[in-house]
């Protein structure tokens, strides 16, 4: 009870310390929200001309929410202890290297030379270079090995600089590329286009998909999709599959077609929709003792491939379409304690 409180003193003051990033907000306009428990940008991102502010979650409910699944978080923060759990139940990209302090392992445990690290991209070509511990797209490397030379983020660069940065950052993993459907590539063919589906599990209830998000990357975001970069996204109709306008975080715009590739986001229906949402509640019954889990999704031409779980997920994208409180993520909150 007492860390429970220490914890909320923290959150409010670091959510107090919060500068807007993408926007340019009245001092004491964002002073307000910031007492209240909301992001400065809220000014901006949220419509609060149609809606009361009361009928939207704030960011420090928003990480207090992180306290709902307990130790079972370290199973999805860790990406080798979440292979390890779920990789039986649902298909997640094979892990291929591990770089820590300064050296390149294999999954036995074994340091490699670079003449080794060369053979293994000659079998994988295509790679995604990320951190173990963390979530969201940050500092993630597109690697590609063509004609014996290495690109990063479809950069050539020399084999000193390439080992130099793989040899650089500690507790990363390289994993597998994922090939995404058509239907993704269309929206823009230069990024990775993930879904965001969070499940839920009431206690006395099974485990419910209450919404779910498809991002979609611009030349600011190469190669991942990742919204605080510059990326868009759309609310997906969780009973349809179709996709909405889409929002950014830079802009008040709603977008129809995507602003580079002009081709259509509003409209899109996610294939195999149906399919998608059953397996994960599938599984997501599987792991009862772990009732809040944000799933990030890259639908092929097969299946789909969960590329992550996070224990919480972000709310600014979300409520930038309709506030969230009084609907089934805030009937979930509520019941775990989080909101009143």
């Amino acid at each position: 009870m007492i860390k429970n409180v220490l914890n909320t003193i923290k959150i409010y003051i670091k959510n107090l310390l919060l500068r807007s990033k993408h926007h340019k907000i009245p001092f004491f306009k964002g002073l307000l929200l910031k007492i209240r428990g909301f992001k400065p940008e809220a000014y901006v991102q949220y419509d609060f001309k149609t809606y009361n502010k009361n009928e939207f979650i704030t960011n420090v409910q928003r990480w207090k929410s992180r306290r709902i699944n307990g130790k079972g978080n370290e199973i999805l923060d860790n990406k080798s202890l979440f292979y390890e759990n779920f990789n039986s139940f649902v298909e997640i990209p094979k892990t291929i290297l591990i770089a820590k302090n300064g050296n390149v392992f294999d999954l036995e445990g074994r340091i490699l030379n670079e003449e080794e690290i060369i053979l293994v991209f000659k079998n994988y070509p295509k790679t995604i270079f990320k951190p173990n511990n963390g979530a969201g797209g940050i500092n993630v490397l597109l690697f590609e090995f063509k004609n014996n030379n290495f690109y990063i983020n479809s950069n050539l660069v020399n084999n000193d600089d390439f080992f130099n940065v793989i040899k650089t950052y500690a507790e990363y993993i390289l994993t597998e590329f994922v090939e995404q459907h058509e239907y993704a590539r269309n929206l823009y063919e230069h990024t990775t286009n993930t879904i965001r589906i969070v499940t839920t599990k009431l206690k006395n209830d099974g485990v419910i998909i209450p919404l779910a998000m498809h991002r979609v990357g611009t030349s600011k975001t190469v190669p991942v999709d990742n919204a605080s970069f510059g990326g868009l996204f759309s609310m997906i109709d969780v009973k349809t599959g179709v996709l909405s306008v889409a929002k950014s975080y830079t802009t008040s715009s709603n977008y129809l077609l995507h602003p580079e590739s002009n081709n259509n986001i509003s409209g899109v229906v996610v294939p195999r929709w149906e399919e998608i949402k059953n397996e994960i509640l599938k599984v997501a019954n599987s792991f009862k003792e772990i009732p809040f889990m944000s799933w990030d999704i890259v639908v092929t031409n097969n299946s789909f491939v969960v590329l992550e779980i996070n224990g919480s997920t972000g709310l600014d994208f979300i409520q930038m379409f309709e506030p969230q409180k009084n609907k089934a993520l805030g009937i979930f909150f509520k019941e775990r304690g989080i909101i009143k």
